[in-house]
């Protein structure tokens, strides 16, 4: 199994005002978006990832995809001129509302996993990620 990373989104830092369009975009097919992996240089092409929404209800995991390419360092979503780590997520769902609720990822084998991160590029231990692989493979 590839290794599994979480990313992480708060719309109350960064608002994703896109996020209707691409949501059109995924259902006429491909969808990349750019994303923040906070330090990680472990990101590897073909890496599990999984968007944890953050921050506002309603809060969970909201996407999932893979990592297209390995990480690489870009300019700063927020500060022009200062360097981030970002990441190609190929996005295979999206939505607006979680495919699993914050609530839940409390309970049973997620519980293994540390959800309240601030900071995108975590690894999620396998355990958690062969879970969440037959989470998603549901939808």
């Amino acid at each position: 199994m590839k290794r599994a990373f979480l990313l992480t989104w708060n719309p109350r830092v960064h608002a994703w005002e896109e996020l209707p369009a691409d949501l059109r975009k995924l259902k006429r097919g491909k969808l990349v978006v750019r994303w923040g992996c906070g330090r990680s240089k472990e990101l590897r092409d073909g890496a599990r990832l999984y968007l944890l929404r953050q921050g506002v209800e309603p809060r969970g995991l909201v996407a999932s995809g893979y990592a297209q390419g390995d990480w690489y360092e870009g300019e700063s979503f927020r500060h022009k001129g200062v360097p981030g780590h970002y990441v190609d997520l190929a996005v295979e769902r999206l939505s607006m509302t979680p495919f699993v609720p914050r609530e839940a990822l409390s309970q049973g084998k997620l519980a293994a996993m540390y959800w309240n991160t601030m900071v995108s590029g975590v690894e999620i231990p396998s355990p958690v990620a062969l879970e969440l692989e037959k989470i998603f493979s549901g939808f």
